[in-house]
């Protein structure tokens, strides 16, 4: 019998970098949420040259994200929102850990 697990289910897509909002969304994953990491190509997340390095990654980002779906997107380009947008309309959760503020800019996606 396989089991289910409380979050099976919930999609989240989530924006977050350093180490709280991964650490947050990797236990969401654990319980079984599905995760889509978003990242810009302009703004990756700073763990990725902490040490030590996997692959030229830090190994603490492989940890963190090893069970998220992850999508590179330029949030600053019109092509990049447009994605954003279509992720947006498949999730029923976003995480972000920007300064206060920082999403409001992006309405009306969010």
């Amino acid at each position: 019998m396989t089991e289910t697990k409380p979050l099976e289910g919930i999609r989240v897509l989530d924006f977050t970098r350093l180490l709280p909002g991964p650490l947050g969304t990797h236990l969401l994953s654990a319980l079984g949420a599905s995760i889509t990491k978003i990242e810009s190509p302009h703004r990756a997340d700073y763990v990725r040259g902490f040490q030590p390095k996997i692959e030229k990654v830090s190994s603490l980002v492989h940890v963190l994200n090893h069970s998220k779906k992850a999508l590179l997107l330029d949030y600053e380009r019109a092509e990049g929102k447009k994605q954003i947008e279509e992720e947006i309309k498949n999730c029923d959760v976003l995480i972000e850990q920007f300064r206060p503020g920082a999403m409001a800019a992006w309405r009306p996606l969010v």
